[in-house]
């Protein structure tokens, strides 16, 4: 390989890794465009083209990975799986029984055993379903689909977060404490995640406990607007836990339980 070549996958392969596709995806189509004979090349480029749902193309480079390095356990996975995705299940299910000759699995067990980028696709359509359902007041249904998403991606602070603006939204404050406090366990830093919790402790009367949230909240983010708002107005008394964020009216709240398999009471 020379030197050029060289350099250039190395960059290529830093912004893959960091999962920054559109700087990726130039450097890796330059080097195919000079040499066909990468297989890392094509299981990237295929991983980049499925992640925008571009199946056919993704099929393509996950088979010329093939092509080139016939053994390629990940490039092989990711082609039966990409098959499935256009339909295409007796190819599929050849590529598995390939696998399969291998003693190598394709059937996850778990969400955990689930390719982490197609993990991370389907914890987010979970989300964007469960962004609908909230914006229609059904919050058990959104509800149902964060967790779902969880069960995916159980480190994404973003996610525990947004549950816990759904529970509060529902009235079940305990609840909605867990899943913000489940943020801060996974991402210490996030700071929506303490923000939402501070509200949480106001609405439930406990005024000292949210300041320290809020204040926790703007030593991560000295500017962080709603958490300075909420300070100030808790300090000047200008809010109170009987109107604070009252999204739904009592009656609502009963049609999300809380879900004690996956909330510690």
């Amino acid at each position: 390989m020379d030197e050029t070549l060289k350099q250039q996958l190395i960059l290529a392969r830093e912004h893959y890794e960091k999962h920054e596709y559109d700087q990726a995806l130039p450097a890796l189509e330059a080097i195919v465009a000079t040499s066909d004979r990468f297989a890392d090349v094509h299981n990237m480029l295929g991983v980049i083209r499925y992640d925008r749902c571009d199946f056919a193309e993704a099929r393509a480079h996950f088979a010329a990975a093939v092509e080139c390095n016939p053994t390629y356990t990940e490039a092989l996975i990711n082609l039966a799986v990409t098959l499935n995705e256009l339909g295409q299940f007796a190819e599929s299910r050849a590529v598995r029984e390939r696998l399969a000759e291998r003693g190598v699995s394709t059937s996850p067990a778990t969400p955990a055993d689930i390719e982490p980028f197609a993990r991370g696709k389907l914890a987010n359509l979970h989300a964007d379903l469960a962004d609908a359902y909230g914006a229609l007041g059904l919050l058990s249904h959104a509800a149902g689909e964060y967790r779902r998403a969880l069960e995916l991606c159980p480190t994404f602070a973003d996610l525990h977060t947004r549950l816990g603006h759904v529970l509060r939204d529902a009235g079940l404050l305990d609840a909605a404490a867990q899943a913000y406090l489940q943020g801060i366990v996974v991402n210490p830093h996030y700071v929506p995640a303490r923000v939402g919790l501070g509200v949480v402790q106001f609405s439930k009367g406990d005024r000292d406990a949210a300041e320290r949230s809020w204040n926790e909240a703007l030593t991560i983010a000295p500017n962080d607007r709603l958490a300075s708002m909420y300070l100030r107005m808790s300090k000047g008394k200008r809010m109170t836990p009987s109107v604070q964020l009252r999204a739904v009216q009592p009656a609502d709240a009963q049609t999300i339980a809380p879900d004690p398999a996956k909330e510690p009471q």
